[in-house]
């Protein structure tokens, strides 16, 4: 049961405000967390041989650690290894294993991975730099770990209208982000003492971000948001041509400048960043090109500023620059071989004053191995005293982080539905994965987010659990659902249990329109009822009434996937065509159905109830995809649904 609490007033705003903060807002375990949180300084240190391969084996004996050319004792260290990724032709499973997201998420996930952070910076130029940019992002989401979450950002609204992707491992939404329209830094012709010459862009001055404050303000929000979590490997590649760390000597520029960079080199420290730039403009000689007069030195100089502002973060955390390449994007499959093992080392951080701004240089060497290459970061701000933080509604809290909280371990499904009305409601079924078997209460916070990660509605909820006997270890409530426009939205939700528990469970969904062509699929909801034994007769409970975010089976269960078809009109059904096809993770076909659309009952709104039997019982343990197709002429839609049977 659950019953609403309305959300008015300050609380809205509250909710909204920590909504719109959120958006970029030992070897073969779990990155080691080291005691001390700020107070240490913790080095990812990579180690190559001459080939650039990680060299491993090493001892916290083996390494210098020297902070403005003094040695510093090693407080703590480990050596990581992350699992290595599959691909094509590493694996031996079939390319859906990698490429198709589960459809129902948890927040209970391996912590051996990384977060990786693409930050498509507005100085991408257009034309052929734009066509590399996207190769760029997507070289890295090919090369993503089983394990790693990555993200889209784009820094200001001019660059594809601010449109982001928060962390996942769905790598077809990561795509679809890249793939976006995008809009980038237009150089048009200007005279010039030296003649008529490609423009530089005016870096500072752009309408859409001036003084040229938002990447730096862009990495600021990305490094605030990733610091609470020390159990993962940062990665962000910065996609761009320029980053603006300075100006000319009394420009009103100047100090927002120095206050915006000073902001961003303190974030990435704390957070333990390592950034990556990648120039996308190509091989630049500097030399006239067809549509200039020949380059005059001024230019020549700004080139080479810009290529210098572009290493200066990498330089700082370890990264690399990347530019001057016609193919860049080759460079990021190496990029993450040479970071699949490395040496995470911890010494204490030098404490200062409030207003110290001093900068610790670091630099780390391996005893006696010259021929080795070693990269960490290259320095550290020192500690100042710190706000206690203000006191926080605990469900609140639970939504507010980069990644969500796991001490309750929660699932959601979020499931498109067609009314008859033509509106899209979104249902929302909560798992709570749990060994409390007695009733509870539990305290629920919705909050949804557009894909500008703009606040779009908040909303709490009580729900009561009832009791689970012996053959239960989770229960699932229904949600009220989300009344929402088309478009693509982030749902996070946050729960607080009874002993004061706390968890949450980010997801994606996507709600399509019913105008968009002639025929349209929902979401697909997954019923499972224990099977009759014997000769009992089976009696099929309504659509609804007993849905699940289960998608591990046995041949003890009977599985049922509904799904909703919208065919326009008659016309457009009398062409429908409805497929149904599983296969297993060898892409062997377990089953391969149509089904009449005859047979099916359409309201005066063109929409019918398609159940489909999961012949669970005939199917050997294993992985599958359920594909769900409906086609209509030229248009088609599908649904994936893995799952698993054991």
């Amino acid at each position: 049961m659950i019953r609403r609490r309305p959300v008015v007033g300050s609380a809205v705003s509250a909710v909204a405000i920590v909504l719109l903060g959120l958006v970029l807002h030992a070897q073969q375990g779990p990155r080691p967390t080291f005691r001390g949180g700020t107070d240490l300084v913790q080095l990812d240190v990579v180690v190559l041989d001459k080939d650039r391969h990680p060299v491993t084996g090493l001892t916290a004996e083996d390494f210098v650690v020297l902070e403005d050319g003094k040695p510093r004792a090693i407080q703590a260290f480990a050596p990581v290894t992350l699992p290595s990724p599959e691909t094509a032709t590493t694996s031996t499973r079939a390319a859906w294993t990698r490429t198709i997201a589960d459809d129902v998420v948890t927040n209970q996930r391996a912590e051996e991975g990384r977060l990786v952070v693409i930050l498509m910076d507005r100085t991408i130029p257009m034309e052929g730099p734009t066509t590399t940019a996207r190769a760029i992002a997507k070289g890295a989401i090919d090369a993503l770990g089983p394990n790693d979450l990555a993200a889209i950002v784009r820094d200001t609204g001019f660059a594809n209208d601010g449109a982001q992707q928060d962390f996942t491992a769905d790598r077809q939404r990561l795509y679809a982000s890249i793939d976006r329209p995008f809009v980038g830094l237009v150089n048009p012709p200007q005279m010039t003492p030296d003649g008529l010459m490609r423009g530089t862009p005016e870096f500072l001055e752009s309408g859409d971000c001036l003084c040229g404050l938002c990447a730096l303000e862009s990495l600021t929000r990305v490094a605030t948001a990733m610091t609470a979590d020390t159990r993962r490997q940062k990665v962000l590649f910065f996609i761009g041509s320029n980053i603006i760390f300075q100006s000319q000597p009394g420009d009103p520029c100047a100090l927002h400048l120095k206050i915006a960079r000073d902001r961003a080199f303190k974030a990435i420290d704390r957070a333990d960043i390592t950034l990556h730039s990648i120039d996308p403009s190509g091989l630049e000689t500097l030399q006239p090109g067809a549509d200039a007069f020949p380059a005059s030195s001024r230019a020549r100089g700004s080139a080479l500023e810009r290529q210098g502002n572009l290493a200066v973060l990498p330089d700082f955390t370890g990264g690399r620059t990347v530019l001057n390449m016609n193919d860049p994007q080759t460079v990021v499959p190496a990029i993450f071989q040479e970071t699949q093992s490395y040496y995470l080392i911890a010494i204490p951080r030098t404490e200062g004053a409030r207003d110290d701004d001093q900068r610790r240089n670091i630099r780390v060497r391996v005893n006696g191995r010259d021929d080795l290459i070693v990269r960490a970061r290259t320095g550290y701000y020192a500690a100042t005293p710190e706000d206690a933080p203000a006191p926080r509604d605990p469900v609140e809290a639970s939504v507010d982080g980069v990644l969500p909280r796991t001490d309750l371990p929660l699932r959601i499904a979020l499931t498109p539905h067609f009314r008859s009305d033509g509106r899209v409601d979104v249902n929302v079924l909560l798992g709570i994965d749990s060994e409390n078997r007695d009733a509870s209460t539990l305290n629920v916070l919705v909050g949804v987010l557009d894909e500008k990660a703009k606040p779009i509605t908040t909303g709490r909820h009580t729900v009561e659990l009832p009791a689970i006997d012996l053959m239960q270890t989770r229960a699932d409530a229904r949600l009220p659902p989300l009344d929402l426009k088309p478009g693509h939205y982030e749902v996070r939700v946050g729960v607080e249990r009874g002993d004061g528990t706390t968890g949450s469970v980010y997801g994606d969904v996507d709600v399509p329109s019913l105008d968009d062509g002639p025929v349209a699929l929902s979401g697909v909801t997954i019923q499972a009822l224990p099977r009759p034994a014997g000769d009992m007769p089976l009696i099929m409970a309504p659509l609804q009434t007993m849905p699940t975010v289960r998608r591990t089976f046995s041949a003890d269960d009977l599985i049922t996937a509904f799904v909703q078809v919208r065919a326009k009109d008659e016309k457009v059904r009398a062409a429908l065509t409805l497929h149904a096809r599983i296969v297993d993770d060898q892409d062997r076909v377990a089953l391969d159905t149509s089904i009449d659309p005859a047979g099916l009952t359409f309201d005066d709104a063109g929409i019918a109830n398609v159940p489909i039997v999961v012949p669970v019982e005939t199917l050997a343990m294993g992985k599958y995809l359920l594909t769900i197709e409906a086609t209509a002429g030229d248009r088609a839609q599908h649904r994936d649904v893995p799952f698993e049977v054991r």
